[in-house]
């Protein structure tokens, strides 16, 4: 019996896991493009406050990009 289950997955994310990732997705893109317009808005006025924010926004970034909250999958 365990031979069938094995035999129907073919190693991809379920389509449910997919569309559970996809609210995480788009909070990464969004915050990654807030992260480039902080650093040029930073660098181009000389601003410490924005080259700040984007450095911790860039290590929310990194937070969200764990295991434990679901972008990637452990082997089983």
């Amino acid at each position: 019996m365990t031979g069938d289950v094995h035999s129907r997955n073919s190693g991809r994310p379920s389509h449910a896991l997919t569309e559970q990732k996809r609210p995480l997705r788009i909070a990464l893109a969004i915050t990654s493009a807030l992260i480039l317009v902080e650093l040029a808005g930073g660098f181009l006025n000389g601003n410490l406050a924005l080259l700040a924010d984007a450095g911790h926004m860039l290590t929310d970034v990194a937070e969200d990009l764990s295991c434990p909250t679901g972008i990637c999958e452990g082997p089983g």
